[in-house]
This record gives structure tokens, C-alpha cells and sequence, in this order.
């Protein structure tokens, strides 16, 4: 069992530092617990693309309790045109 919470735990701060995505409305929330995370920093616009890093607000979660950062992944997709073809 133990190896298992071992995997698990690697699987979230995987998913931590690979990103997750961000909306403007709701937020990231956190891999591991699902809880929405609060903003640490955030990283210029580059092409439609924009980083931010959050922290865990659940005091009961690993990630919080590990200290990990998670990376979100926000995309503008305003002025985007597509091909529409008939």
C-alpha cells in the first residue's frame, strides 16, 4: 500500500510540473486534491500562451504539505481565426 501512495504522490507532482489547464473564470485547481490553487506568480504573454504557478490552499493536501508548485497553462484564444470551409 505504501508504494502505491508512493506512486500516486509521483503521479500528481508529475502532473504539478507538467501543467494543468487555467481559466480566467475558475482558476487551476490542484491535481492531487482538486482544490483550487492560488497564484504565485505568473510569467508574461509569449505568442497566445501564458504561464502562472500556484500553491495548494488545502492545508490537508500533499502538494501543499510538500511545498509544490503547480504550473498552469493558459491560452488566449481571442482573435484566433479559424478556416471555416463549405
Amino acid at each position: 500500500m505504501a508504494r502505491l501512495s508512493v506512486a500516486l504522490i509521483a503521479e500528481a507532482k508529475e502532473k504539478a510540473s507538467a501543467g494543468v489547464d487555467y481559466s480566467p473564470r475558475y482558476g487551476a485547481s490542484c491535481p492531487w486534491c482538486g482544490k483550487r490553487a492560488k497564484i504565485t506568480n505568473t510569467t508574461p504573454w509569449e505568442d497566445s500562451i501564458r504561464l502562472r504557478y500556484h500553491r495548494c490552499q488545502n492545508t490537508k493536501c500533499v502538494l501543499n504539505i510538500m511545498n509544490i508548485s503547480i504550473k498552469s497553462i493558459e491560452v488566449d484564444t481571442v482573435g484566433k481565426t479559424e478556416t471555416v470551409r463549405s
